[in-house]
């Protein structure tokens, strides 16, 4: 806000079972001083939320702020461990931390679904994220959701397909959403992480994960585009041989002027990242335009030194 930024995430135990609650927390633009944090649990589940996996908990809050109701929307994904049931919650608070309005989101409770990022479209949210059907067939999941009324929202699935380059494939649980418009049009862009096989995805492993773009119409999320991305890299400062993992894993999306900046980081798994990327896409084509490598050496630039790991974990635009 003009004065203040708001932050939303979890509290967690490692190692074990991660046992979490949501908390929102106000800090002062001027001196960064904390001024209001708030705590909260679902009493109906249990005295506290507890989750088998972390990482849903990590991609899955999200805060955003709404001038013209002076409120914040905060998201969070949770699963129910005992029943292995995921839930999707929506809550809206005052600028006081005061719940104005909350919802949870159970879907169908014999398939899986995971909310992994949330937009603000004015009177809308958007989010979007993961869905698991019964026959553990796997979609790329989207909903909007009216501000006004949290409990009216609309759900989509969309299935994938690319035939020749991709034989079978699952949504990894990391997919962020923007909202664009240009030719008088508004389109919804999902960047989405897709653990595949097929031509398209080996690299030296039966299996390869693949950064996807999924785009449709506002008014019509039947018109949908969706592209796979690769690439080759070389970096000027890394002692030979040079060698990555090839797996692109998405942690954020931008929109910035006719682009789309998708960051993130590359690895064989989620758990084992090597270096961070920014991956440029033209937003009116979806054709790439460029794949900017992150990769930080502990020594000075000029000489280079050790590879550590790096990941790219967010990213926005000013101005």
């Amino acid at each position: 806000t003009d004065n203040s930024v708001i932050v939303a995430g979890v509290y967690g135990e490692w190692p074990g079972w991660h046992v979490a609650r949501l908390f929102i927390a106000v800090f002062n633009k001027g001196d960064c001083s904390l001024t209001g944090i708030k705590e909260l649990i679902d009493v109906s589940i249990d005295t506290e939320w507890v989750n088998l996996f972390y990482h849903i908990f990590v991609s899955g809050v999200k805060v955003v702020w709404d001038q013209a109701r002076s409120s914040m929307f905060v998201m969070l994904q949770t699963l129910e461990t005992e029943k292995f049931v995921p839930h999707l919650y929506i809550i809206q608070l005052d600028t006081g931390l005061n719940i104005r309005n909350a919802v949870r989101y159970d879907l169908v409770s014999s398939d899986n679904f995971y909310v992994s990022d949330m937009f603000d479209g004015g009177s809308t949210l958007h989010v979007t994220g993961a869905y698991i059907d019964n026959d553990g067939n796997s979609h790329i999941l989207y909903g909007v959701i009216r501000k006004d009324d949290l409990g009216s929202a609309s759900w989509y699935y969309f299935p994938l397909s690319f035939p020749g380059y991709v034989t079978g494939y699952e949504v990894v649980f990391l997919s962020r959403i923007v909202l664009t418009s240009f030719g008088g049009q508004t389109y919804v862009n999902i960047a989405f992480t897709i653990k595949c096989s097929g031509p398209y995805c080996n690299v030296d492993f039966s299996e390869g994960f693949r950064l996807g773009i999924l785009r449709f119409l506002l008014d019509d999320p039947n018109s949908v585009e969706v592209r796979l991305y690769n690439f080759t890299t070389t970096h000027w400062n890394t002692p030979a041989p040079y060698t990555h993992a090839n797996g692109t894993f998405v942690t954020g999306l931008v929109a910035a002027d006719d682009m789309l900046y998708v960051v993130g980081f590359l690895a064989k798994e989620l758990d084992m990242a090597e270096d961070g990327f920014v991956y440029a896409v033209d937003a009116r084509t979806l054709n790439p335009q460029y794949m900017f490598r992150v990769v930080s050496l502990n020594g000075p630039p000029s000489d280079g030194g050790p590879r550590v790991p790096s990941a790219v974990l967010g990213a926005g635009s000013y101005n």
